[in-house]
C-alpha cells in the first residue's frame, strides 16, 4: 500500500531518532547497572568547589538522578547526530558511509572546535562543543554560570542544522517518490 511521502518520511525520520536515542540510553544505563553491582551505591563524597554550578550539587546528593540526566543528554545529542547522518543520503547513496557519518561529524566536532577555538576564541563553538554540551554539569566547565541557557543554544543549534538536513533531504526524495 502506498503511503503518501510525508507521512512515510516523518515516520522513518521518527523511528530513527527514537532507535538511535534508546540505544544510547539503554546502553548507558547498562553500564550504570553494572558499575553500580560493581561498586555498589555509595553516595560520593561532596568537596568543597568554589565552581559549583546550579547542577552539581545533584551529583552528591541524588546521583541516580544526575546519572539519568547526563544519560538522557548523551542520548538527545547521538540521536540528533544520527538523524543528521541520516540526511547524508544527500550527498552520498554509499550505505556505509551513511552509517559512519554520525561518528565522523562527532570526531570533527571534537577536533575542530577546539582548534579554531585556540585560534579564534569564537563563543559559538563552545556551544556547540560537544564536552561543554554534553559535560556542562561538570565542575570547571566553559559555561559554568549559564549551563542551562548553553544547553538549550547548544541543543538548538544542533536541531536547526538537524531540521535543515531534514528539509533538503524532504525536498530532493519528494521529487521522486513513486505516486
Amino acid at each position: 500500500i502506498r503511503k503518501k511521502f510525508n507521512k512515510y518520511f516523518k515516520q522513518k525520520v521518527l523511528i530513527t531518532f527514537i532507535k538511535a536515542f534508546l540505544l544510547i540510553f539503554v546502553s548507558e544505563i547498562i553500564f550504570l547497572i553494572i558499575c553500580l553491582y560493581i561498586f555498589g551505591n555509595k553516595t560520593p563524597n561532596e568537596l568543597y568547589s568554589p565552581v559549583l554550578d546550579a547542577l552539581s550539587w545533584m551529583y552528591y546528593k541524588i546521583p541516580f538522578l544526575y546519572c539519568l540526566i547526563y544519560i538522557s543528554k548523551q542520548s538527545l545529542y547521538m540521536a540528533i547526530l544520527t538523524i543528521i547522518g541520516m540526511s547524508f543520503t544527500i550527498f552520498t547513496r554509499n550505505s556505509f558511509i551513511i552509517k559512519l557519518s554520525p561518528f565522523i561529524i562527532f570526531l570533527l566536532v571534537n577536533i575542530i572546535c577546539p582548534v579554531l577555538d585556540m585560534m579564534f576564541n569564537v563563543p559559538i563553538l563552545k556551544t556547540i562543543y560537544p564536552d561543554y554540551l554534553i559535560l556542562s554539569f561538570m565542575n570547571g566547565s566553559y559555561f559554568m554560570n549559564n549551563n542551562i541557557i548553553h544547553n538549550i543554544i547548544g541543543f538548538s543549534i544542533y536541531i536547526i542544522v538537524a531540521c535543515i538536513f531534514i528539509i533538503c533531504m524532504y525536498k530532493k526524495y519528494n521529487e521522486n517518490y513513486l505516486r
